[in-house]
């Protein structure tokens, strides 16, 4: 309790808020009624207490009814003038409905662009989001050939019994089988995973338990829509599908939901790894030599991954082959960056978000721009206004008022159009943009962002130009403008169409790298060949196929339509990601090198014409081939051979496994030209059966493939010929860039289409202003032609000084983007002279319109005056 001495008085800043808000009339009464309040509870509380809730009770006494009109001696009624504002707004974009439709078409063309790239780049960016943070995949690092995805089998299993920083881990392993269902055969992809794989990854369960099935041999889980092409709509639990492959019978133990497109594990049907094949198992394939096994781990909350990798070193020293341990490290791959990893998007996001922007820049212009060669046309009314008594803050407020109404108007529309346009851009990216955004709330939030910043942003200039317009011109319905505002104005041109010729520039540099790497010599002829899927699995009798395969191989090569044949394990554009370590038997302790490598037979090199530049081929004859190999020109570099004398290849660094290279051939492009080639081996295999490549003579090829189909037909395979074109599967490899080529084209003619009616509006704007100048020229005698080149001249040097300041840029956007591939091409000044010159004309033709039009004017008409 406070004695309540006389010298405590009330805190000072509430008193002194008190006297600036609250009306003089009531001010007295107020302020004595809470020193009353204030000594009362001094006699309660404590000091400090005491002024706390004289603030608070202040605080709640600063009600409107009681509070000065800080704003004048007037009170304005908001609400009013806002809808004051939006009716005179709709009025007017009523009134001039041509230019009302030009701003929102532009804008809303702009925003929807817009919004639309950052749904593709949200979704690039969505991949694995849903998935545990600390999941990674298992990768060797090659010291010298960099990182191999693959490991091998037995490495998981061994880390999960050393770590328990590890939470879980799974194989993943890869492969297709033909399942039966009934009497029905499906072509499926199947996955053989440790039971890890349940609290590895979150996929939803339907049905079922998903951490039992894997644990329980014959046990398979499948995903709904698998389930669905298997069994109908009926519930598959207890459901039995067979793989024909093993002969083995699989009960249906739990269905989940399909993995999303953002996933990077994609899967149909999951075996638990208590019924892998027999050679995956320790003491065939499955052991520490074969490279082939992808392994994914997640680490215990907590846990460092950086520290963690550390720790894999001892485990390699432990584990790993002698000759490995000093020629890679374990590394830890986050799973939420494996797709832009192995997509290698991250420039093309980057290009995605650059063009993104420009074209919401440019928009913002081209609605600064319309919206001030408006005003000419609103002269005399602003004169007006300002007679009758608006003050500057009321015009701003108006023309902001309309610009926003034209925003949300645009916004509207530009949703509309994004609606339209999310069916394609999911089939054409086979993407799922649409549910994507719906997931991300910021996502949507920030197109109703961008709609109210875009309005308010791009509607303040011409606010201001247009409320500090004097009376006596704006009654006079003239509209000058010079000095700052002039600057201001080119400067938003030059801006315009500097970005119009680097997109421009862009989509010419993007477009040449892709014809470059679609026509440069690949070093093998993929013209007139196919590869026909041809696995022993894929026929009812899978024993007998293999020999089937072979008499048929000899038996075409008598036709006329078919020029060559060969069999091997794949096809350039299409090889695995198989790597192993071999080491040269001489000198000794020669580094391990990781070698890409692939099976074929005798007749691979002849058929795709890939040239051999050193020793001799593969030959049936020679049961000493059995061990051959041969391996490309860059592996004999990194060996450092010039040579092939006494020259053999240990698997390994193992003596028990030494192949004799017995050739060479050239460097041939095996996949994308973004990478290198790198070093591979080919083992020789007589009766290596995956694919059928089939050379045709180029005028037989129709009859060709119908012989082929005919001939299958006769094999007893469970499912009709699959076959591809070589060159066609080799050229999908630049899908993905032909997309961000398209992608980038149509958003640069949008881009350009709305920088070229921004510049109309602006020509349309200062040729207007000069109307006056324009008829005392003709009345001179001055010829259209002359009056045209005098009107065009000052957006002609514009759009020079943009395509001068565009160059550089453009050089600096395409050296990174180019940086991306090994094999590209080099960059030449024709590219933005190129641009520049397509935009000058584009900007030409818009110019041009309003010119000449003024030009035609009679002078009489605008040498009046009122």
């Amino acid at each position: 309790m406070n004695n309540n001495p006389t010298n405590i008085t009330p805190p000072k800043w509430p008193l002194k808020l008190l006297r600036f808000f609250v009306k003089k009339e009531y001010l007295e009464e107020v302020e004595g009624d809470m020193e009353e309040v204030f000594q009362e509870n001094l006699e309660s509380y404590s000091e400090k207490k005491a002024k706390r809730l004289y603030t608070w009770e202040l605080l709640k006494l600063l009600r409107p009814i009681i509070m000065k009109n800080i704003g004048g001696s007037y009170r304005m009624n908001q609400f009013g003038m806002l809808k004051t504002n939006l009716k005179i707004g709709w009025r007017n974009m009523v009134k001039y409905k041509s230019y009302s439709s030009i701003n929102i078409f532009g804008l809303s063309v702009g925003i929807a662009s817009t919004f639309l790239l950052l749904m593709i780049i949200n979704y690039e960016h969505s991949f694995d989001n849903f998935q545990y943070e600390n999941t990674y995949r298992l990768a060797d690092n090659w010291k010298g050939s960099g990182i191999s995805d693959n490991i091998t089998s037995p490495t998981l299993p061994a880390m999960l019994e050393e770590y328990p920083e590890i939470a879980a881990g799974t194989r993943f392993f890869d492969s297709e089988d033909i399942v039966q269902c009934g009497e029905n055969y499906f072509k499926t992809a199947v996955h053989i995973v440790d039971s890890g794989f349940a609290h590895t990854f979150r996929f939803k369960e339907v049905y079922g338990n998903l951490e039992q099935t894997l644990s329980t041999p014959n046990s398979v889980a499948v995903t709904l829509s698998a389930s669905r092409k298997f069994f109908g709509n009926e519930n598959s639990i207890g459901k039995v599908v067979t793989s024909t492959s093993e002969k083995s019978h699989f009960t249906v133990g739990a269905v989940l939901e399909d993995p999303p497109k953002n996933s990077t594990i994609q899967f149909e049907i999951l075996i638990p790894w208590l019924n892998a094949p027999d050679w995956l198992s320790f003491e065939n394939g499955g052991n520490w030599y074969n490279t082939f096994m992808v392994a994914y781990i997640r680490l215990q909350d907590g846990t460092n991954p950086k520290e963690f990798e550390e720790k894999l070193v001892d485990f390699k020293e432990k584990y790993y082959l002698e000759d490995r341990q000093s020629a890679l490290d374990i590394v830890l791959l986050p799973l939420k960056d494996e797709h832009k990893r192995y997509t290698q998007k991250d420039k093309t996001l980057s290009i995605l978000t650059l063009v993104a922007f420009i074209i919401l820049i440019i928009s913002c212009i081209n609605f600064m721009n319309l919206s001030t060669a408006q005003s000419i046309g609103r002269a005399k009314e602003i004169g007006v206004r300002k007679v009758m008594g608006s003050s500057k803050s009321q015009l701003v407020g108006q023309f902001l008022t309309e610009s926003t109404l034209i925003s949300l108007l645009a916004l509207i529309f530009g949703l509309g159009i994004i609606i339209f346009s999310v069916p394609w851009v999911n089939t054409y990216f086979d993407m799922d943009i649409a549910t994507i955004a719906i997931q991300n709330n910021g996502l949507i939030l920030s197109l109703l962002t961008i709609g109210c910043i875009v309005g308010i942003a791009s509607g303040f200039y011409p606010a201001l130009v247009i409320s500090r317009l004097k009376v006596v011109d704006s009654l006079k319905g003239k509209l000058k403008t010079g000095g700052i505002g002039q600057y201001f104005q080119n400067s938003l041109i030059v801006v315009q169409f500097a970005f119009s010729i680097l997109l421009i520039a862009a989509t010419l540099v993007i477009w040449k790298q892709i014809d470059y790497m679609k026509t440069k010599d690949l070093n093998f002829d993929g013209n007139n060949v196919i590869a026909i899927e041809s696995h022993s699995d894929l026929f009812k009798d899978s024993k007998k196929a293999g020999s089937r395969l072979e008499i048929l191989k000899q038996e075409l090569l008598h036709e006329s339509s078919i020029e060559s044949i060969a069999s091997a394990q794949s096809f350039p554009g299409k090889y695995w990601q198989n790597y192993n370590g071999f080491s040269p038997s001489f000198p000794t302790g020669t580094a391990t090198i990781s070698l890409r490598q692939i099976a074929v037979d005798h007749n691979y090199f002849e058929t795709l014409k890939i040239k051999l530049v050193e020793g001799r081929n593969f030959s049936p004859d020679l049961v000493s081939d059995s061990t051959a190999v041969i391996i490309n020109r860059t592996a004999m570099e990194k060996y450092g051979w010039v040579d092939l004398d006494d020259k053999f290849l240990l698997a390994g660094g193992s003596e028990t496994e030494k192949f004799k290279v017995v050739g060479v051939v050239d460097d041939y492009h095996y996949q994308s030209l973004e990478n290198d080639i790198q070093p591979m081996i080919h083992f020789y295999s007589k009766h290596v059966s995956n694919k059928l490549i089939v050379r045709f003579h180029p005028d037989h090829i129709n009859s060709g493939i119908a012989l082929l189909e005919k001939r299958w037909s006769e094999m007893d395979a469970y499912e009709p010929m699959e076959y591809f074109f070589v060159n066609y599967e080799f050229d999908q490899l630049y899908k993905s860039h032909e997309r961000i080529a398209t992608t980038t084209t149509l958003f640069s003619l949008i881009a350009i289409v709305i920088a070229s009616l921004g510049l109309f509006s602006i020509a349309s704007f200062s040729i207007r202003i000069r109307r006056k100048e324009v008829g005392i020229r003709k009345v001179l005698g001055a010829s259209m032609a002359g009056i045209s080149l005098l009107l065009s001249k000052r957006f002609c040097l514009l759009i020079l000084v943009a395509f001068i300041f565009s160059i550089p840029v453009v050089y600096y956007a395409s050296e990174l983007y180019l940086a991306n591939f090994v094999n590209r091409i080099d960059f030449e000044f024709s590219i933005p002279l190129l641009a520049g010159l397509s935009a000058f004309v584009i900007a030409a033709f818009s110019i041009g319109l309003e010119s000449v039009k003024i030009a035609l004017s009679n002078p009489v008409d605008s040498l009046r005056d009122e």
